[in-house]
């Protein structure tokens, strides 16, 4: 099964080195953002809500590597390292204030 690589373009892991690390994986796989190929299916996604610690790489859309580093990125990638992926939870702040106030 191919491993789906995704590299967060959001603007904090931009700034913190998520294009040096697509360069990287592209390198590696012979791959650009949208292409895949029998082992990788390698793109760009939106903000993975992990600001703080980027550049994020997410893997098969079950874990996230924090903090991605060209010299070990594809490592952790094909060991699938890294941390569970927390989706997001929409909260109903009108409701919670009600019952506060």
């Amino acid at each position: 099964m191919k491993k789906k690589i995704r590299v967060c373009d959001g603007g904090t892991c931009i700034y913190d080195g998520a294009m040096s690390i697509m360069r990287t994986i592209e390198e590696k796989t012979g791959l650009a953002p949208g292409q895949s190929n029998d082992e990788y299916d390698f793109d760009r996604c939106d903000c993975t809500g992990h600001c703080g610690m980027g550049p994020n790489v997410v893997i098969d859309d079950e874990t996230v590597i924090h903090e991605a580093e060209n010299d070990t990125v594809m490592e952790k990638i094909d060991k699938k390292e890294g941390s569970p992926l927390v989706e997001a939870v929409d909260v109903d702040i009108d409701a919670i204030m009600k019952d506060l106030v």
